[in-house]
């Protein structure tokens, strides 16, 4: 057996370990390069859009025994998510195609969002009799 074929399974090995290291997840309380910050960005929207669809099932939930004010709901929904899709577009405008232009895109979803998961929570949460209360709390 020669060095070559001895160090070839540990060379193989390094190259696993490096190449994991280079996509462990970042540090997101200090993110060191752009790509880390926009995982980071990526991340803090992926959470504010699990946490608007989990508002949004609860209300649908809700609605099950009113299909107009589901259906209503539904396409209140659709527009707002065309809407914060374009918004975004334009805010984004300046650094598209650039490296920061994930992160730009990612924040802007973020915010937008969680806006509107307050929105829904606000109705999870009004009262009946209330003027602007679509679906009363249970």
């Amino acid at each position: 057996m020669t060095i070559r074929s001895k160090l070839a399974p540990v060379a193989m090995l390094l190259a696993v370990l490096a190449a994991h290291d280079a996509h462990a997840a970042p540090d997101c309380a200090n993110p060191q390069d752009q790509r880390a910050m926009n995982e980071c960005a990526s991340r803090g929207y992926a959470r504010a859009d699990a946490e608007l669809n989990r508002r949004y099932r609860a209300l649908q939930s809700r609605l099950k025994d009113d299909r107009d004010g589901a259906r209503k709901l539904t396409e209140a929904q659709r527009a707002w998510i065309a809407f914060r899709d374009t918004e975004c577009a334009f805010q984004t405008i300046g650094v598209a195609g650039g490296s920061a232009e994930p992160l730009a895109r990612a924040a802007c979803l973020e915010e937008a969002t969680k806006s509107r998961s307050a929105a829904l929570q606000r109705y999870l949460d009004c009262r009946e009799g209330e003027t602007n209360c679509p679906v009363a709390a249970q």
